[in-house]
């Protein structure tokens, strides 16, 4: 990767780390800033990357600010998986987003969103 992409995609990381208000959208624990990662709901995969591009698997809707805990035996980074085959639904939303024919949510809300569902999911 070169040096221009590395930073880009630090940037990337740092700004969605803020709209997710610096805390783990799986658990909502804080977020340090040097300590956290960012989960694909759709695996990165290289067969995945194929089939869809780039643009789509690292959209961010497919990515989450997410803390490097663990509950119940899993992952935060696990948890906020949805596979491959559930995943053609969001990422057929990230065509649409993309191609104008649907618009983008607001990421801060989509975040709090998700946030409350992995809540009820892991009580």
């Amino acid at each position: 990767m070169r040096q221009r992409d590395k930073a880009e995609a630090n940037d990337r990381k740092v700004g969605l780390r803020l709209i997710a208000e610096c805390k783990c959208v799986v658990c909502g624990e804080y977020l340090p800033a040097e300590l956290f990662d960012l989960g694909h709901r759709v695996s990165k995969s290289k067969s995945m990357r194929d089939k869809w591009g780039d643009d789509v698997i690292f959209d961010p809707l497919n990515m989450l600010p997410v803390c490097h805990g663990t509950k119940a035996g899993k992952s935060c980074n696990d948890r906020c998986s949805i596979k491959n085959l559930p995943g053609n639904e969001l990422l057929n939303r990230i065509v649409r987003i993309n191609t104008g024919r649907e618009s983008m949510p607001s990421l801060r809300e989509y975040y709090e969103g998700l946030r409350r569902e992995f809540m009820e999911e892991g009580e």
